[in-house]
């Protein structure tokens, strides 16, 4: 039973995890835009 209880704890884990893994992408994904509007205004300056 012990075995049980630690893989359901390791299954939590790894979800946890994931989430933690797409919010980061999101995060990405946000500072790329960001990054690119910087970009486009540097260029529009110069």
């Amino acid at each position: 039973m012990e075995l049980v209880q630690q893989t359901a704890v390791l299954v939590q884990q790894s979800t946890e995890l994931t989430q933690q893994t797409a919010d980061l992408a999101q995060q990405t994904i946000e500072i790329a835009q960001q990054t690119s509007k910087l970009v486009q205004q540097s260029n529009s300056k110069s």
